[in-house]
């Protein structure tokens, strides 16, 4: 039988060498790994140290292992005592874990709401990395919490040694939690982006996220953003990035044709982004967007921060109408089950959304193909 102390020797061994590029074995024997690990871990999770169970899920995530009851103890059990002052936990600790959660959109308000409170005790302990990697999984997942007022002091003092990355990725942060910090975001910041992108090479991720983050500054707060070349740069890299319409978009554009309307697919906004589709209706310029599985946290019903971000965005600076069509309305909005009629339940679905009041003839081999 394995104690705690030899799993943890095993999952450090695991984790160091994760980083790396190992022979593949078996193809069997990985999974059944994972699973000697994350039952043993299950188990015993009492017995553990809280900074093995961070790393444990942590290096779980990294390697996209989905175990769910494996995160379900371990956040449980952090969430019991992160705030416990006789358990002293570190800031890669708490990065470690909400990072985790982030990476395998594991829902658990409480957990966050626990780190957040012994994140801010712990502040002036974070280096630019781990303050990073926190403030990212608190916006992946849509978290407006007291933290982003907080850490503001704390990212500025870090600005000169931080990289670019670290730069980009902590302002796309707080442009998801719309946390307004003048002290942070000012003319040093501008100049700190300005100095580390023309010293290297920076990623279309980095830039687009910049991009994102000027938007919120210029266009929502009306303050100064970043130099008009460097805005140019930030905008090409963010409309450079191609656009995969899912099969779920590819229907819903078949339904609107079906009721007599004639939708534009990935239309590029003069803020950048790109609407799934674009409508007009009696005059009115509606976007549309196709929001399935990928757009929400885990099974839950809670948009991603990109896609709060994005909704804000799309509506307070390029000034539409945005209907967000989900996969679950979609679902239920039809309860026939003859094709027929649950193919006119959904297309009155369609039309009542649009405000569409008169059913338009439609064109009878399109109607066949859904």
């Amino acid at each position: 039988d394995f104690n705690a102390q030899d799993i943890s020797m095993m999952l450090h061994a695991y984790v160091s060498t994760s980083n790396t590029k190992l022979p593949k074995g078996p193809p069997a024997m990985e999974p059944r790994f994972h699973r000697f690990l994350a039952d043993h871990v299950v188990a015993l999770v009492d017995e553990f140290q809280p900074q093995v169970l961070c790393t444990t899920v942590w290096a779980f995530a990294k390697l996209g292992i989905d175990h769910t009851e494996l995160f379900k103890s371990v956040t449980d059990h952090i969430s019991g005592i992160v705030i416990d002052t006789l358990v002293r936990f570190t800031p890669k600790d708490l990065s470690r874990i909400t990072r985790a959660c982030a990476i395998s959109q594991y829902h658990h308000p409480e957990l966050f709401k626990r780190v957040a409170q012994a994140a801010i005790h712990l502040k002036d302990e974070f280096n630019a990395q781990h303050a990073t990697d926190l403030l990212w999984a608190y916006a992946t997942m849509g978290i407006e919490e007291q933290i982003f007022v907080s850490f503001a002091p704390i990212v500025a003092a870090l600005l000169d040694t931080a990289t670019i990355r670290h730069i980009s990725t902590i302002a796309w942060s707080y442009s998801i939690a719309n946390v307004d910090v003048p002290d942070l975001f000012n003319v040093h910041f501008v100049n700190q982006v300005t100095i580390k992108c023309a010293k290297k090479n920076v990623g279309v991720e980095s830039l687009s996220r910049l991009h994102q983050w000027n938007l919120w500054q210029t266009k929502e707060k009306m303050r100064p953003g970043l130099q008009s070349s460097l805005q140019d740069s930030c905008y090409k890299a963010f409309t450079s990035q191609e656009t995969h319409p899912s099969k779920f978009q590819n229907k819903i554009v078949l339904y609107l044709l079906s009721i007599g309307v004639e939708p534009k697919e990935e239309v590029v906004m003069d803020s950048g982004y790109s609407i799934d589709a674009l409508v007009t209706v009696d005059g009115r310029t509606i976007g549309i967007e196709v929001d399935g599985p990928c757009h929400f946290i885990g099974e839950s019903r809670c948009p991603l921060g990109a896609t709060i971000l994005k909704r804000r965005q799309v509506q307070s600076i390029d000034g539409i109408e945005l209907i967000s069509l989900t996969h679950w309305d979609w679902i239920k909005s039809a309860c026939s089950t003859e094709k027929k009629q649950k193919r006119a339940e959904k297309q009155k679905f369609l039309r009542d959304l649009l405000g569409l009041e008169d059913k338009k003839a439609v064109d009878s081999h399109l109607t066949r193909t859904l």
